[in-house]
């Protein structure tokens, strides 16, 4: 696999329960799909609204300082609490996490863990090859030193096979879009050039 770089995000993870004021019930799951496509940077994953993840996209030095910070309390086996602003200051991940969350009206206090995402965009580099087999002897074909015959196929790589699927809204159907693309591009390269037996 090919290598197009790294990128950078953290997952929130939230859990609202049930019975909670109105003023703090969570965003309508038709709403939260709206609002994740209507921007670029936050992206909530949850099937009910109330407990799930919600994803920010990170560049490289917030997700640098996002480590540290988790180091820390790790080192320090101390719960995350966005609410103390000693533990979780305003620097730009933080503030970056809370605006997020203010943006699908979750709550700091129903947040419970924050996860880095590391994310390899990756390819591979031959997606279509000829393969070359021998075709069943005619049973009328007793001599073994009859000629053998050989027949050509196409075996080809797609989806996930292919390509690391990226999980930002756009960018999947983008990469299967850019997948398929390429594959007919090399089919049809394979059928029209001759000798084409390692084909990218």
């Amino acid at each position: 696999m090919i290598s197009e770089g790294l990128e950078y995000a953290c997952g929130v993870a939230y859990n609202i329960p049930d019975n909670v004021p109105p003023s703090e019930k969570p965003l309508h799951q038709a709403l939260n799909c709206v609002l994740t496509v209507s921007q670029t940077r936050y992206l909530v994953n949850s099937s009910t609204s109330r407990r799930g993840y919600l994803n920010i996209r990170l560049v490289q030095y917030e997700y640098n300082e996002l480590l540290n910070h988790l180091e820390i309390f790790q080192s320090r086996n101390e719960p995350i609490d966005l609410l103390d602003f000693n533990k979780c200051p305003q620097s730009p991940v933080w503030r970056l996490i809370r605006q997020g969350l203010d943006f699908f009206k979750i709550l700091p206090k129903y947040i419970f863990r924050v996860v880095p995402i590391e994310i390899n965009v990756r390819h591979a580099s031959i997606v279509v090859r000829e393969l070359r087999y021998e075709i069943d002897r005619n049973e009328k074909q007793t001599n073994e030193y009859d000629e053998k015959k050989y027949k050509t196929a196409l075996l080809f790589l797609a989806g996930d096979a292919a390509m690391c699927a990226h999980f930002w809204p756009g960018r999947g159907m983008n990469n299967g879009m850019k997948g398929a693309i390429a594959l007919a591009r090399n089919i049809l390269r394979s059928c029209t050039l001759n000798n084409s037996i390692n084909i990218r």
